[in-house]
């Protein structure tokens, strides 16, 4: 079997490091695995098959002979050095939401559109969505199949793994110093607001709308993956959990439905697993589905308040098929019917 070069761009950050395990846990055929980092990484090293190894310097060789890069360190980074591992002969695969609007640039969710991966030969880049689009999609996408859905309206509650290690790191300072009687004392670093014991609305990057720009990508990146035109808002909140997300969404179809089919639909869906009987305690949260790969459908109920009104809630690990996972599973296709 042909091995390949693998580079994982941001290597150390809560997201490569996630790489790194579904790599090694789905035995993709590496031959090399090359860890590339920022200036404030250097030196740090990362065990792959019980090999450790340091991390490189990003510069202009990082790519030399590597056939699929991953990209997840900062929208910055990838803007910088992206062309430069095209150029090198590499198919990047970019999970910082750097190049979500290029339209030449395939956005991929590979049990919903893997087809779409190849697309990659216009620029030798393939996108995945953002943690919150992703999981959504598995689920809208089964019931916009059958149904037709012409509203959504999600509130979306994110980990603070999401933001990175330091984010958690925060939240872990935060509720210690609670308990040390300290909290008053202690200012967010990360957030504008404290985080522990909290519940914030995401306000990073603002813009004149009045919508963040994780809203934002929500919203284009549901209609690109689903190749659709829904009508759909959103709202993300930071919620004080380490890791995995919950997104509550309310969907109007065109079509009429019954809950047995629709929670028939979901059961049959890759992807998803349904984990719905609220009288027995019997729904996802996100302590229940760290590590876990498929997406957690619950509360599925009738929106009586308008005409084929839906509401569900899931729960997915937001560092699994959020990010890590979604993205290995492009490389997987990659590897069998391209490179």
């Amino acid at each position: 079997m042909k091995e390949y070069n693998i580079a994982i761009v941001g290597a150390t950050g809560v997201v490569g490091r996630e790489i790194v395990s579904v790599l090694e846990e789905r035995e993709l055929p590496v031959k090399n695995l090359k860890f590339i980092a920022g200036d404030n990484s250097i030196g740090y090293s990362l065990s792959y098959k019980n090999k450790e190894t340091f991390t490189d310097l990003i510069d202009k060789n990082s790519f030399k002979n590597i056939d699929i890069a991953f990209f997840c360190a900062t929208k910055e980074i990838s803007k910088e050095f992206v062309n430069l591992a095209t150029e090198s002969g590499s198919v990047v695969i970019d999970i910082t939401g750097a190049f979500k609007d290029e339209k030449e640039i395939p956005m991929v969710v590979p049990e919903i559109n893997k087809d779409d991966i190849d697309f990659y030969k216009n620029k030798g880049i393939i996108a995945t969505p953002s943690c919150s689009a992703t999981v959504a999609s598995l689920v809208l996408n089964a019931i916009h199949n059958k149904y037709k859905i012409k509203r959504i309206i999600a509130s979306i509650h994110q980990s603070v793994s999401e933001f990175g290690i330091e984010a958690s790191e925060e939240l872990m300072m935060q509720t210690k110093a609670w308990f040390e009687f300290d909290y008053d004392n202690i200012k967010p670093k990360v957030f504008n607001k404290k985080i522990a014991f909290n519940c914030i609305p995401n306000t990073f990057n603002i813009n004149k709308n009045g919508y963040s720009e994780e809203e934002e990508r929500f919203i284009s990146e549901i209609n690109k993956i689903l190749h659709s035109n829904i009508a759909i808002t959103a709202t993300c909140f930071i919620a004080p959990i380490f890791r995995g997300h919950t997104e509550y969404i309310n969907i109007e179809t065109d079509k009429p439905f019954e809950i047995k089919d629709i929670k028939t639909l979901l059961k049959n869906s890759n992807g998803c697993k349904i984990i719905d009987n609220r009288k027995e305690i019997g729904y996802p949260t996100a302590t229940d589905v760290v590590d876990k790969n498929e997406v957690f459908v619950g509360g599925i109920r009738k929106d009586f308040s308008t005409q084929n009104g839906l509401s569900i809630h899931l729960a997915a690990d937001n560092l699994r098929k959020g990010s890590a996972l979604n993205a290995v599973q492009i490389a997987e296709i990659l590897i069998k019917e391209y490179l």
